[in-house]
């Protein structure tokens, strides 16, 4: 009976031992590595470049005061919007009589000016506060604006082209113009005017030269949202490619050589490809070569090793 249990427990153990055996070859054959990929399609890519600005106005009225006079206070600051009549500076009619007479005017005559001097100056029509001159207790004269007014559809970006953008930038440009507190996402326009000549700015301690730069914005494009002073960017279309095989960056490795490669998907298994990479832009990298329209590629290629390696793929593109 001992001899029997243990001819049992020794085939037993031999089973087992055997059966171990072919569940590790099974698993180490059929293992397989999960990685995420993307379909690669041919489409169209816009290259830009982006330039920093503010929205200003392109167009205005310009407010002028009817007689000198001294300001008393200023009723709007830039980007203020304003009706007709809306009220834009008071007169500090006591200062601007005592100026005249110590100017020599005689009493009759500041009789006559103070019949004739305004309480306030106001808008003649409704726009947005672009620029504002007049300054508390300070003179405003006839002949130069204390206030200049404009209407939504004049407004543009005033922007600074770095002088290393110049070679690409160019008047006639496709734009689009985003900031954090517009309305929109995105606003279209055209690159509509370059300064002719350059000057020299102070950018974190450090001396820059740029361009200054108008870009107007398409009709019906411009909202209340956009306002005077606000900070902006412009990304300028300084190229089109048409028609080519876009891969995202993160689908590309280098080798140790400097040799980019990718891993195409078919049947299972993520395949080692070489790449040339045509250009480099922002949304990822134009390849001439090594991919196809259509190809599944491997995110995180550096991942893997080998010429052919088995997956599971969980396509997030």
């Amino acid at each position: 009976m001992k001899k029997r249990r243990g001819i049992t427990a020794v085939l037993l153990l031999s089973v087992l031992a055997i059966g171990g055996m072919r569940l590790y070859d099974a698993a180490t054959q059929t293992a397989v590595k999960t990685v995420e990929t993307v379909s690669v399609i041919r489409r169209t890519v816009k290259e830009t470049v982006i330039c920093s600005g503010t929205v200003t106005a392109t167009e205005g009225v310009e407010v002028y005061a009817s007689v000198p006079c001294v300001v008393e206070s200023v009723a709007v600051k830039v980007g203020d919007r304003v009706e007709a009549g809306d009220v834009l500076l008071t007169v500090d009619r006591a200062a601007t009589l005592a100026m005249a007479l110590d100017a020599g005017v005689s009493s009759a005559q500041s009789v006559m000016a103070s019949a004739a001097l305004p309480q306030t100056v106001t808008a003649p029509s409704a726009g947005t506060v672009s620029a504002v001159s007049a300054v508390s207790g300070e003179l405003v004269s006839p002949q130069m604006p204390c206030a200049v007014l404009s209407e939504a559809n004049s407004l543009g970006i005033a922007v600074t082209v770095h002088e290393r953008l110049l070679p690409f930038v160019a008047v006639g440009q496709e734009v689009a113009v985003s900031g954090v507190a517009f309305e929109k996402p995105l606003y279209k326009g055209v690159l509509g005017e370059m300064a002719t000549t350059a000057r020299s700015r102070v950018n974190g301690g450090t001396g820059e030269t740029v361009v200054d730069a108008t870009v107007y914005l398409a009709d019906g494009e411009a909202d209340e949202s956009l306002l005077i002073g606000l900070s902006a960017k412009a990304a300028v279309t300084v190229a089109t490619h048409e028609n080519v095989l876009l891969v995202p960056y993160d689908c590309i490795a280098q080798d140790d050589s400097g040799n980019e490669y990718v891993y195409r998907v078919q049947n299972g298994a993520a395949h080692r490809a070489a790449v040339k990479v045509q250009k480099e832009l922002p949304e990822g990298a134009v390849v001439s070569s090594g991919v196809q329209e259509g190809d599944t590629l491997v995110r995180t290629p550096e991942n893997l090793s080998g010429d052919t390696v088995a997956v599971k793929t969980e396509e997030t593109l």
